[in-house]
């Protein structure tokens, strides 16, 4: 979407195929990790934790128990407002401090109808996704004695996993690396120097539009609990979608 913002043309995303899975690295490790610690500092973690096993969001939780105080909400009311100046801010390439000063209402409308919505989608599992003008396929999503995954591949996927979180990096950062496992042209097979840093499969992993990235991320936690409340939905997201 294009917009007019102090005589200046700015490109703003309304699909997540407009948004390639290396801004939203760089999102996360810009804002992401830090909102998110806010918002657990907030709520707190039992909280998010009991809301994720209830299948309730946080919020419908805090007010059953009677712990969404006057201050809470407007703590979570800020978070809100936060986190949409830095989505606009990241994506739009205006200045924070810019971006800070634009209304509110008018920022919430852009935030909710242009990001928010799109992580509230029901999202359905597809082994087959059409880029750069070829196939991709994900191996279909079991475990089971048809299924082409092999024990290698299962293997270096959960050390993946493993060393991100020891290293602090945790979800988004190792979906690139899974994809490039996970994720491949018809009747390619598997070869470990798809994953070095800087091999080409890598980088192009890179450049992959969001929507595919969440989609092997979709069948990762479907098939082999790799990520089990971790890549697609956190802690505080399983209750109440993903937020970019």
């Amino acid at each position: 979407m294009k917009f007019l913002f102090q005589n200046k043309t700015y490109n703003f995303p309304t699909s997540l195929s407009q948004i390639t899975l290396k801004q939203k690295i760089d999102y996360e490790n810009t804002y992401g990790k830090e909102l998110d610690e806010k918002y657990k500092k907030i709520v707190g973690e039992d909280i998010i934790n009991q809301a994720v096993k209830n299948g309730v969001t946080v919020e419908q939780l805090l007010k059953e128990e009677n712990k969404l105080t006057p201050l809470m909400e407007l703590d979570l009311t800020e978070h809100v407002i936060e986190t949409a100046c830095k989505n606009f801010s990241f994506f739009s390439e205006i200045s924070l401090d810019e971006v800070k000063n634009i209304n509110i209402d008018q920022m919430l409308n852009v935030y909710y109808s242009c990001f928010h919505q799109l992580y509230n989608e029901d999202r359905k599992l597809e082994n087959r996704y059409l880029w750069k003008g070829e196939y991709w396929y994900i191996e279909k999503p079991e475990l089971s004695h048809t299924s082409n995954t092999t024990f290698n591949e299962f293997i270096t996927a959960k050390q993946i996993v493993k060393n991100s979180y020891e290293l602090g990096e945790g979800k988004w950062d190792s979906l690139p690396f899974l994809c490039a496992i996970f994720l491949r042209k018809e009747g390619e097979s598997f070869n470990e120097n798809m994953i070095i840093e800087g091999s080409e499969r890598l980088k192009l992993m890179y450049e992959l539009p969001l929507d595919i990235a969440l989609g092997v991320a979709f069948f990762l936690s479907n098939s082999m609990s790799i990520y089990t409340k971790g890549l697609q939905f956190s802690p505080k997201t399983q209750a109440e979608k993903v937020q970019i």
